[in-house]
């Protein structure tokens, strides 16, 4: 899974551990081009929503997770995907 996230990496860390996942966090601060290259760059605010593309094994993207509101759903929505398909 890759996400992407407008915070810089002490942040991001803090962030995965605290919702105890393991991904790559996409972020380009401060420029950010991994946001410009995943298409959730908003140039009018200068920011983008997080978003988690979950990708499978051979590199499909099996699912979007748009920005949630309980912070916590958004990893458990990830997780969910990538444990159904054992």
């Amino acid at each position: 899974m890759i996400a992407s996230s407008p915070d810089m990496g002490p942040a991001q860390r803090a962030f995965a551990e605290h919702c105890g996942v393991n991904y790559l966090i996409g972020a380009g601060y401060p420029n950010h081009e991994a946001a410009k290259a995943l298409g959730v760059f908003n140039p009018d605010r200068g920011s983008y929503k997080r978003v988690s593309f979950v990708i499978d094994k051979a590199g499909v993207i099996q699912e979007v997770i748009e920005d949630r509101e309980d912070v916590m759903e958004h990893p458990a929505d990830a997780l969910k995907t990538v444990q159904s398909w054992q």
